[in-house]
Order: C-alpha cells, then sequence, then structure tokens
C-alpha cells in the first residue's frame, strides 16, 4: 500500500467516526432512526475506502495523498442522506421536525452544486471524487423517492425513478455476463441536467407546505423526462440506437 493510500485510509477514518458520532447523537431520542442512517453511512464509507486508489487526476498516475475539500463536501453530502434516510423507519414527524428530511434533502441537492465547481476551481477532479459524486446522486433519488412516497406526496409508481439507474446498471451487467453487446455512453449535458430537475423536484415535493395536488400533478412529467433519458441510454448501450442510425 503507497503512503499516499495510507494517508487516505487515515483521513477516511476520521471522517468515518465523524459521521458516526453525529448519527448517534441524532438517534438518541429515537433508535429506530439508526436503521436506515447507519445503512446508507456504511454505503457511503465502502464506496470511499473502496475507490481511495482512485483519487487521481486525469492524466496523472499517483493518487493525491489527502481527500480535498471537494470529496469531503461530497461525503458530507452522503451524511445529509443518512439523515434523511433515517426518517423511512420512523414515524412522520410533526412541527418543526417536520421540516427535517426535506431541509436536510434539500441541503444535499444545493451542495451537489458546490463539489464539482470546487474541484474544478482547485484542481482537485478526481476518478474517486466523480464516482462518489454520481453515487450520492443516485442513493439520494432512491432514499427521497421512497420517502415522498411514504409521505404520500407521490405516487407508489414513482420509486422506479429511485430505482432507474440501479436497474439501469443491472440490466448492462446482464448484457455482458450473457456475452451480449454492451456500448459505452457517450457525454451528454442533458443527462446531468435531468438529474440535477429530478432532484430538484424531489426536495420541493418534500417539503410540507407544498399541495399533495401540485406533486401528483406534476410527477407524470418529471418522472416522464429522466425514464425518457434512461430508455435512450438503453438503446445506446445495447447497440440498438447505432443499428437504427
Amino acid at each position: 500500500m503507497s503512503p499516499a493510500v495510507t494517508s487516505l485510509r487515515r483521513q477516511g477514518s476520521a471522517v468515518a467516526l465523524l459521521g458516526f458520532a453525529g448519527i448517534a447523537l441524532l438517534a438518541l431520542s429515537q433508535p429506530i432512526w439508526l436503521v436506515g442512517s447507519l445503512v446508507v453511512w456504511a454505503y457511503c464509507l465502502y464506496l470511499l475506502f473502496g475507490g481511495l486508489e482512485e483519487n487521481i487526476r486525469d492524466g496523472e498516475s499517483a493518487p493525491l495523498a489527502s481527500l480535498g475539500w471537494p470529496t469531503l463536501v461530497t461525503l458530507a453530502r452522503g451524511m445529509l442522506l443518512a439523515v434523511v434516510a433515517g426518517f423511512l423507519f420512523t414515524p412522520m414527524p410533526l412541527g418543526v421536525r417536520a421540516y427535517f428530511p426535506a431541509g436536510a434533502y434539500t441541503l444535499a441537492v444545493l451542495l451537489d452544486h458546490v463539489d464539482g465547481r470546487l474541484a474544478r476551481a482547485m484542481g482537485r477532479a478526481t476518478r474517486l471524487g466523480e464516482r462518489l459524486d454520481m453515487e450520492v446522486d443516485a442513493a439520494g433519488i432512491l432514499i427521497a423517492s421512497l420517502l415522498a412516497v411514504q409521505y404520500g406526496k407521490l405516487p407508489l409508481w414513482y420509486v422506479v425513478i429511485g430505482l432507474a439507474r440501479y436497474l439501469f446498471v443491472l440490466g448492462i451487467e446482464w448484457r455482458r455476463r450473457q456475452g451480449r453487446v454492451v456500448l459505452e455512453l457517450e457525454p451528454n449535458a442533458l443527462r446531468r441536467v435531468l438529474a440535477g430537475v429530478q432532484m430538484g423536484f424531489l426536495a420541493v415535493s418534500l417539503w410540507p407546505p407544498l399541495p399533495l395536488e401540485a406533486s401528483l400533478f406534476a410527477a407524470p412529467f418529471f418522472a416522464g423526462a429522466s425514464l425518457a433519458m434512461f430508455a435512450r441510454d438503453w438503446w445506446r448501450v445495447s447497440g440498438r440506437l447505432h443499428r437504427a442510425a
């Protein structure tokens, strides 16, 4: 193990302990809250420690010896998602506490516009940071869609949006195991825009003041845009779009 990776492991361990301490404090009044929060935080740590050797900038071969502020911001977003996930296993909070899940997820969404810009501004764009960012986005969409459905703010079928990326990845893996064609996805700015729009819609949907009728009315439009992009990407990776062209 290189000295850089050893240093990264120490930093990751400190972040992990800090996160666990925060979760433990928040769960003092309602221990069942730990069920969802610990699972999500453990998943974030799995991604972090499993990718430390990818803490490399494009064009370089050696990992950076520090996680850097952009990656720490992404991990902070993961911590916020752990907070949101805790509410999946508790009764819907009342009073001021009813705003906590929406507030935590909204902050995680807003910070999504910070980590990438920081990485570019500081010259800290790494493969690890890119992977963490993408996985935290996907986990957040799944958690927020599940919670919005649980609170009755979105219809049950909207969970498909949360599962879409994971089903997409499983589909690709299945095709590879079957020896079928799997093409690379080309960069597409619209893909990122739609993900941001989806996260924004879910954040707004979770806020208690939003009328139920409004979120239910808007759901098919936001879901349709995301599903259309997934369908288009599936046609691309499976080679069907290439053959049709």
